[in-house]
């Protein structure tokens, strides 16, 4: 691509000043999309975060460090119990939170951590529109910098993930892939200085992958249109020239990233694996800097690489020859790039479940549908085709290099977007740049366009985002009025969540090693995946598995799923003994599938917990090692992502090993055990069924005590009622007896006990 002449830069009409204070009120305006929802997160005293999933995590290791001050979690014995697990995530993002938090407020005060974290999320989110702005405004105009900027603060897929309360380092991804994609547009500006743009550069390779190693991606892209940039310079001097400012831009990155991934070692991952920070990343861009430092050396002292032609094959010829040696004397890392590739064709059955997995085009029920892609980028989307074909004309007519890496940019992340919803995040900061820089060439090309019709089109075509907000502007207003805001169809699902985290929190035995990964919890608990995170925060106790799914444990995540779908209680009890389980938080999501209801079958154990709740039905036997000693419940509304029709509700069962009880009946009788239970303020009924052998003796497992409430929430209403025919008898139990799995007599119902 030619470089740019000097006189192509856009002329800027407006006073620094002006420029400033443009920066300024856009940060506002996105700061002030990014709190709508200041009246749900900062409810009752509390803060509610996002989706209570990943948000709660990152709460947690911010919290840690707040706490243990410089120290960071990074291996968690409340992760994947009884083994424990290493993060996946790097440290950070949230180390950097937790040193603000820990300067502004100190330790000792988790809610007041809470209240100060939940704005990280919009204060970066504003950061990234105010770069928005100032990117467009130096590579295209003035009109380009408040278009870009204005399109960025209120776009609900960017405001969405810097939202307040929305706690996740793909915030911070947002600002760092803003950056590496200012560096490299500077990069392709640049004709003099070009130690400053390759510092720039490496810096922003380097710490966008520190941050995520999944931007991995995001820098493998800008290598690639930087390496295509060098060879296609026009006289050997000049590509001898960009490839050294390049390998330097590499030698950086690898020097920023290697202090937080060499030498890591997974017991998940291995140390090749892209998923992970480990030796992968900075070998990649120490092997970066070696190919383009030999590139350039090369270019300078052998005139047969004068061509194009020959330094293409040259460089072709080198880099191949670093992956196949690479490939031949790592295997691990040929797995570890299968592996990664999965990501992409969802091998993993876990990922079929994932949200953020799914096409930007398809609906939550899996239909194909445009109403999620508008909902997140708003009617501008089908004009975007259009708007960038105009950045693309600028960049091939123009000779701009900005508008060249703009179009790639732009292109590759709505495709991956396309692939999956999660790259929506990075799209955003392009998708607005695309609309400033086309509005600007526009401009320039038509000046007689320079008109109130334009801006208020639009203005047409942003309505349905602004309509987006609308439920979290009228919640905000309803609290400020002393009102209770309406729930969300998410909050249906993240109210029971919390209210049962709390509930193990007070009524259950406490863990040793919430603050200290030396110490080993006693027990754990086991729940669907997505509820891993919420629980363990509110619930300060051990989960099995959690929202990292296969990636935070797989053998316990593959058990989880056994235990679910198991159809024996023995088995299941088994699977519990072996995770050191003590309570089973059950819904209908069972071991954590979208589709659950389709999956668990009455006879399942997910059925049996979360349906019948350990009473014997028609078609689904009772159970006796498991008491139920919490349950919440919400109504639903149909058709939600989250909350399946009629209603969603989740209960806490303990493993209890269960009083034996063994007494005399008519041969061959059907008998019938009923106890009557305060659950909350409902009454419900444990029913069992037995039968007499042939000869008059029968046996039963039961795990509720009369004597003494299981918790707070649930105790017997009287004792156990028997009945087999017309005999009745009772019989109480004390909790004692139930956990240590005593034998008992039970009442006799045979005639001759009468």
């Amino acid at each position: 691509m030619p470089e740019r002449p000097s006189h192509a830069r856009p002329a800027t009409a407006d006073h620094p000043a002006t420029s400033w204070l443009g920066g300024l009120l856009v940060f506002a305006s996105a700061l002030l999309v990014r709190a709508f929802s200041f009246g749900r997160v900062f409810a009752d005293g509390e803060v509610v975060f996002g989706a209570s999933a990943d948000e709660l995590y990152h709460l947690r290791r911010i919290q840690y460090t707040v706490e243990r001050f410089p120290e960071v979690l990074s291996f968690d014995r409340y992760l994947n119990h009884p083994h424990g697990a290493e993060v996946v995530w790097p440290p950070a993002f949230d180390w950097s939170v937790a040193a603000l938090a820990r300067l502004l407020v100190g330790p000792g005060d988790p809610l007041a951590v809470e209240r100060v974290v939940a704005w990280a999320p919009p204060l970066l989110g504003a950061l990234t529109a105010v770069a928005v702005f100032f990117i467009a405004r130096r590579h295209a105009g003035p009109l380009a910098g408040w278009l870009a900027g204005g399109i960025f603060a209120v776009l609900p897929a960017a405001a969405h993930h810097g939202g307040l309360g929305v706690l996740d380092h793909h915030v911070a991804v947002a600002l760092l892939t803003a950056g590496l994609l200012a560096a490299a547009m500077a990069t392709f500006e640049s004709t003099g200085r070009r130690g400053a743009s390759a510092l720039a550069l490496g810096l922003s390779l380097g710490g966008v992958v520190a941050v995520w190693p999944g931007a991995l991606l995001h820098a493998a892209l800008v290598q690639a249109v930087v390496v295509v940039w060098t060879l296609a310079a026009r006289d050997a001097p000049t590509a001898a020239s960009r490839a050294g400012a390049l390998a330097v831009a590499h030698a950086v990155a690898a020097l920023v990233v290697a202090p937080f991934a060499l030498g890591n070692e997974w017991q998940e991952f291995g140390t090749w694996s892209p998923f992970v920070l480990c030796n992968l990343q900075p070998v990649w861009f120490t092997a970066g800097a070696l190919i383009l430092g030999l590139l350039a050396a090369a270019i300078r002292h052998l005139p047969a690489l004068a061509g194009r032609g020959a330094r293409v094959g040259f460089a072709v010829t080198t880099g191949a020859l670093g992956v196949l040696a690479a490939l031949l004397s790592v295997p691990e890392l040929r797995d570890s790039l299968a592996t990664g590739a999965g990501w992409f064709g969802e091998e993993e059955d876990f990922q079929t479940h994932v949200t953020e997995l799914r096409s930007l085009f398809v609906a939550p029920g899996g239909e194909l549908s445009a109403r999620v892609a508008l909902r997140k980028l708003s009617w501008l989307l089908p004009v975007f085709p259009l708007a960038w074909g105009v950045v693309a004309h600028r960049a091939v007519r123009g000779g701009s290099g900005a508008s060249a890496v703009l179009a790639l940019w732009s292109a590759f992340f709505f495709a991956a977007a396309v692939a999956q919803t999660r790259f929506v995040n990075t799209f955003s900061a392009s998708f607005a740049l695309v609309f400033g820089f086309a509005a600007q060439e526009v401009v320039r090309i038509y000046p007689r366009t320079r008109n109130p019709g334009l801006a208020a089109l639009g203005l047409l075509l942003l309505i349905p985002s602004a309509m987006g907000h609308r439920s979290s502007v009228l919640g905000t207003v309803a609290s400020l009025r002393g009102e209770t805001p309406r729930t969300t169809t998410l909050q249906l699902r993240r109210g029971p969540l919390r209210e049962v985290g709390e509930f193990v929190a007070r009524a259950t035995p406490e863990t040793r090693g919430w603050l200290d990964p030396e110490e080993e919890p006693e027990y754990a608990v086991l729940s669907a995946w997505g509820s891993g995170h919420a629980l363990r925060y509110y619930g300060r106790r051990p989960m099995v598995q959690d929202n990292f799914g296969v990636y935070g444990g797989r053998e316990n995540f593959e058990r989880s799923w056994r235990y679910f779908e198991s159809r024996d209680e023995a088995e299941a009890v088994a699977l519990l003994d072996e995770m050191q389980v003590r309570y089973v938080v059950a819904d209908r999501f069972g071991a954590g599938a979208g589709d659950s209801r389709k999956r668990y079958p009455p006879a399942t154990m997910a059925y049996r917990l979360s349906r019948s709740f350990g009473s014997e039905t028609e078609h689904s036997p009772g159970l006796d090692q498991h008491r139920m000693v919490f349950h919440a419940k919400r109504p639903a509304r149909r058709g939600s992502l989250w909350v399946p029709p009629p209603g969603y509700s989740i209960s806490v069962f303990e493993r209890v090993e269960g009083a034996q009880v063994e007494g005399r009946a008519e041969p061959n009788q059907p008998i019938e055990i009923r106890l009557p239970l305060r659950v909350g303020a409902d009454r419900i009924f444990y029913l069992r069924r037995t039968r007499a052998d042939s000869k008059g003796h029968y046996a039963i497992r039961l795990p509720y005590p009369t004597e003494a409430a299981p918790s707070s929430e649930v105790s017997a209403i009287g004792p156990y009622q028997f009945r087999a025919g017309d005999l009745e008898g009772e019989l109480r139990l004390g909790d004692s007896t139930i956990r240590r799995g005593e034998r008992i007599e039970g009442p006799c119902l045979e005639s001759a006990c009468g």
